[in-house]
């Protein structure tokens, strides 16, 4: 697809990067959410192994403040056994290390506590150092940059009206104030920081903003303004409640809504907004909203979904290619790439497709389209090419006549019977049976031979027959 790894050379190269790889993007829900049975309260990718973490705080239909879930999926949507060591019984938010791998988990400790809790990647050990953080955190998560190896968490914290960088130590420094009911921030290769606010909660509609900030050169963070004109002056139910960043594109992605009413909005590093997807595929929760994370390499969108005790997935499918597949003249069937199935209706862009005609004799590959006209003509059973367009291509197999069988009985006596065509040849005491296949509409003839001693009697199931001939 689209994305590459991009090392910082300079913001300025790096913004132009940007501006060039934006591009408006066709997402589709799987249709194959990950589900955890539990109020699904967090989401993170690991960009290196391409897992899925998983926190949800509470039982579905319930609250936090009964037992929850952690759970872990690779890129296939396989849940992975995964057993956060200490148990935590609420945890809310999870985030991923870039450089490390290492796995911060947000454990609700009660209504106006928690604390932040750090593995070793994935479900490994947990580690020593842990910090308290105030109540009302919704998402934490790492520094974005490749340049930035310390590991350190920017959090909103709701109640406190602040962002924090948090030192995996446990040390915490405000670096914005002044902000009202934050509850989500995501970081961009260049090190800025985009901080969601204003929307108090999905129970309590208030109009959410998305704000971008650019760091200062002394640790902290100057106010460039609000993004994309998302400057809280609608005042829909809980219009801007989520951000992610894509790392690689520098594309921003923006929950918007909730419950039923949530959607994302794809915009470009500019501000551009590119797609909108997820409208109605969630369900009703008043009590969360639904964090977002991305798949740097696939471009996958991973979406919370309270409502569902699940998360819902979303690829970029404005890569793929369609391919359309038929046969026609006798019996047969078109496989792809030796999988011995069916082919797909799309594969990526630029992939290579070998299509395998299959039970029956072909006599062409032909009507091919797009990629697949380079199959024309060509007799092989099996034709490669790349998908680089959308493309289409026809199997013709060689007609092939239904063939029948017939059956001979030799009774009362020794006799022989054979047959025009060829094909049967009986000889043989009482009993014998013989048998041959001839295709349909021929006519066969079967002459009767009585053995010495013997004399030919009758036929029986004959629909014309002669002295000792059958036709």
């Amino acid at each position: 697809m689209r994305r590459t790894t991009i090392l910082l050379a300079a913001v300025a190269a790096l913004a132009l990067a940007f501006a060039a790889s934006a591009q408006a993007a066709t997402y589709t829900n799987t249709g194959s959410p990950l589900s955890t049975g539990a109020l699904t309260s967090g989401v993170a990718v690991d960009q290196s192994t391409h897992n899925v973490y998983v926190a949800s705080c509470g039982e579905a239909g319930e609250n936090c403040n009964t037992p929850g879930a952690f759970k872990e999926f690779d890129s296939s949507g396989s849940e992975l056994s995964c057993t956060l060591e200490g148990s935590p019984e609420h945890p809310a938010a999870v985030a991923v290390n870039r450089e490390t791998g290492e796995t911060y988990v947000l454990n609700l400790t009660g209504f106006f506590s928690a604390t932040m809790l750090t593995y070793e990647e994935g479900c490994g050990t947990q580690q020593s150092a842990e910090f308290a953080v105030e109540a009302g955190l919704i998402q934490a998560i790492v520094p974005q940059s490749v340049s930035d190896s310390s590991g350190n968490l920017y959090v909103p914290f709701t109640g406190g009206g602040k962002v924090e960088e948090c030192t995996p130590a446990g040390s915490c420094t405000p670096v914005i104030s002044g902000l009202t009911n934050p509850a989500a921030a995501a970081l961009d290769s260049a090190g800025n920081l985009y901080v969601q606010s204003g929307a108090a909660s999905c129970a309590s509609p208030a109009a959410g903003k998305l704000v971008k900030y650019a760091p200062d050169g002394e640790g902290g963070f100057t106010e460039v303004g609000a993004f994309a004109g998302l400057d809280g002056s609608e005042a829909a139910k809980g219009e801007v409640t989520e951000v992610a960043v894509d790392r690689t594109t520098g594309e921003v992605f923006v929950g918007r809504g909730c419950g039923e009413s949530y959607r994302v909005e794809q915009y470009g590093p500019g501000g551009t907004e590119l797609a909108e997807f997820g409208s109605g595929e969630f369900g009703e929760e008043t009590t969360a909203f639904n964090p977002l994370s991305i798949d740097e390499e696939s471009g996958a969108v991973y979406a919370a979904d309270a409502g569902n005790a699940a998360v819902q997935v979303f690829e970029d499918t404005s890569a793929q290619k369609t391919l359309s597949t038929s046969t026609s003249g006798g019996l047969g069937s078109v496989q792809c790439n030796g999988t011995g199935s069916a082919c797909l209706s799309e594969y990526d862009e630029g992939a290579e497709v070998i299509v395998e005609a299959a039970g029956g004799e072909l006599a062409e590959w032909n009507g091919g389209t797009g990629s697949a006209a380079a199959c024309n003509g060509s007799t092989e059973a099996n034709c490669s090419f790349l998908l680089e367009e959308n493309s289409s291509i026809n199997a013709e197999f060689e007609e092939t006549a239904t063939e029948y069988p017939l059956t001979v009985h030799i009774n009362k006596a020794e006799g022989t019977v054979v047959s025009n065509p060829a094909g049967i040849e009986c000889s043989g005491a009482p009993g014998t049976t013989c048998e041959s296949e001839y295709e349909e509409g021929t006519e066969v003839t079967l002459t009767a031979s009585p053995a010495e001693g013997t004399r030919f009697n009758f036929w029986v199931g004959c629909p014309e027959a002669g002295e000792n001939g059958l036709s």
